[in-house]
């Protein structure tokens, strides 16, 4: 995991965390974050493991939102 986290220093992150997902807590998520300068975590408090499949328009909204910022549009 380490050679993963030191290859996306300078990489755009957005880690998508669903609230009640219990494979992939916040605060896992919160501490890849904390390694990476350029993440963003977004969670969707009511959502499980897929929350592009349970909230598709916010998740499609802040996907677009995340890929226009790292491409400075």
């Amino acid at each position: 995991r380490r050679g993963l986290v030191a290859g996306l220093k300078d990489v755009p992150v957005l880690l998508v965390v669903g609230g009640k997902d219990g494979s992939t807590p916040e605060p896992a998520a919160r501490e890849l974050a904390a390694q990476l300068p350029k993440a963003r975590v977004s969670v969707y408090r009511e959502d499980g493991h897929t929350p592009f499949v349970e909230s598709p328009e916010r998740f499609d909204r802040e996907l677009e939102e995340f890929a226009r910022a790292a491409h400075g549009r």
